[in-house]
């Protein structure tokens, strides 16, 4: 991985941070390199602005490679969410060392850049439209229409991986045409996506030209394909591993980009506009890695890349760890996991103002003494989301409850569903209900005189495999008062972290949409 160098870094970060701020009106940042360093790894801020996409465009050049990161706003069941963009813009008269660089720097620029919901790498303008854009998150996201024209949710040779890491990814830069020995590629990936085949590796290179080929296949893991790389080529693999979520396993696939440090220059810029037609061949992948080296590679850094991306490594609890978790000392939000993923992990702190367990309890028409809640503004690898303020709502059976949503995560248990709902007119949240009925058993519990939260287990196939998903559903009935209405949007920190992590949420009060079937949809 090459390092990359910038004229003045503390003021990228600061345009990063402006973006990635949502109190501000900064929308959009770019960064280029620099003309006047002549070793052509130095970034500079090129421009940021308040007018989104087409801003950005507005200061783009043909004679240069740039990033950018542009805030866009996407609609999910009626609720406006915050999305990041990462562009790579390659210029038609970008000098082939810039071109180069892309592909030699890329893991040390989105490290800088930090998460994304959606990327786009082209030399074509018109890819950078506000629509083009919002259909590229509305495909990642869910909030588009998913259904293919057959209505089927399958695409050819891949199963129903969804995108955990939630990138699109799409080139457009000049070059050499990409020739693929299809048959052969597909076959080897496919081994790979079986989890009935031993092999859980392939490895496709350039076996002629600029044809891609496979240049092995087979068992071993990582340590057997690292055997096969050589610094003087340009590899693309994909890699079968496993994690660990909730207690089941579950399977990862991990795309790996390998430029070798010997492979001349031009040659490197020649490849790296072909990588979005090898990412179609390679397929849905829930975590990519670009190296340069061999040495680069271990199991601990791309176990550590799944995690994150899935959230395992910072939001699953045992069943033992939510039965005894203690009274919360700030909320959390956290980022759906709708798709290829994520993985993006935004969160954000509140601290909790409430009163001590003895004080009196909160009702609806009481007006809150709770003082607003602090939140780190400092820059660092998750998205940017609102700030939360903590609202004075209480949960007196917390060891309880805490238990009911045990059962329900614990596959072992005939629990599958809990529901929590608010005593009366207070603010203090009770167990309503639990059991094994599902989600129709959930729908009975469901009052349109009350504000109720519920987690259901489902079931979902992928590639073959049967995975746990967990969807939390917030629900809120007709006639529900306003005013209770008002102090829901309130609680809505502490709730969700009471619950703790789900794949899939939805806020209704339509009794049509809690079905197995409008549910299984959204996963």
């Amino acid at each position: 991985m090459a390092a990359i160098k910038f004229t003045d870094r503390d003021e990228c970060d600061a345009a990063l941070a402006d973006v990635r701020n949502d109190s501000t009106d900064t929308n959009w940042c770019l960064f280029g390199y620099a003309p006047q360093c002549k070793s052509n790894d130095t970034l500079q801020k090129i421009g940021s602005g308040s007018d989104g996409v087409d801003g950005l465009v507005s200061a783009l050049s043909e004679d240069n490679v740039y990033y950018g990161l542009v805030r866009m706003i996407d609609f999910i069941d009626g609720h406006s969410t915050v999305k990041f963009v990462q562009v790579t813009y390659v210029g038609s008269r970008a000098r082939m060392m810039l071109k180069a660089r892309m592909g030699t720097q890329k893991m040390s620029v989105n490290t800088f850049m930090g998460q994304h919901h959606v990327e786009v790498t082209t030399s074509d303008v018109d890819e950078l439209s506000q629509d083009a854009l919002a259909r590229l998150i509305g495909s990642a996201s869910g909030s588009n229409s998913a259904v293919l024209s057959d209505g089927t949710t399958s695409r050819k040779g891949l199963g129903r991986v969804a995108p955990v890491s939630g990138v699109v990814s799409r080139s457009s830069a000049g070059g050499g045409a990409l020739e693929v020995d299809q048959p052969a590629c597909d076959a080897a990936v496919q081994r790979v996506r079986s989890d009935e085949d031993a092999a859980d590796w392939a490895l496709l290179s350039y076996t002629d030209g600029n044809q891609l080929g496979v240049l092995g296949c087979g068992g071993g893991g990582l340590d057997a394909l690292k055997l096969l790389l050589s610094e003087d080529q340009v590899s693309h693999a994909i890699l079968r591993t496993y994690d660990v979520y909730d207690g089941h396993t579950t399977t990862k696939f991990v795309y790996i980009e390998f430029v070798g440090e010997h492979v001349p220059t031009i040659r490197k810029a020649v490849t790296a506009t072909h990588k979005g037609d090898v990412a179609k061949v390679i397929g849905q992948h829930h975590v990519s890695i670009t190296v340069s080296r061999a040495s680069d590679l271990s199991m601990d850094e791309i176990m550590t890349k799944v995690q994150a991306a899935s959230g395992s490594a910072v939001h699953v609890l045992s069943a033992e760890e939510a039965a005894t978790r203690p009274q919360f000392a700030s909320v959390q939000e956290k980022t759906r996991h709708t798709g290829p993923s994520s993985p993006y992990a935004s969160v954000a702190s509140a601290k909790d103002s409430s009163s001590s367990p003895a004080a009196s309890t909160p009702t609806w028409s009481s007006s809150s003494s709770s003082s607003s809640a602090s939140s780190s503004a400092g820059r660092t690898s998750s998205v940017g989301v609102p700030k939360v303020s903590a609202a004075n709502v209480h949960f007196p059976d917390e060891e309880g409850m805490q238990a009911a949503i045990a059962e329900v995560r614990n596959d072992a248990s005939d629990t599958d569903y809990c529901v929590l709902g608010y005593d009366g007119r207070t603010a203090n949240i009770v167990l309503k209900s639990k059991g094994s009925g599902g989600v129709e058993a959930l729908r009975e519990q469901l009052d349109e005189t009350q504000a109720l939260y519920g987690l259901v287990r489902l079931h979902d196939s992928v590639d073959g495999h049967t995975t746990v998903k967990f969807v939390f559903v917030r629900w809120i009935g007709a006639r529900v008062p306003i005013m209770q209405r008002a102090k829901l949007g309130t609680h809505q920190g502490q709730v969700n972290s009471f619950f703790g992590q789900y794949h899939v949420d939805i806020t209704t009060s339509d009794l049509s949409e809690v079905t197995t079937d409008e549910l299984m949809r959204r996963i």
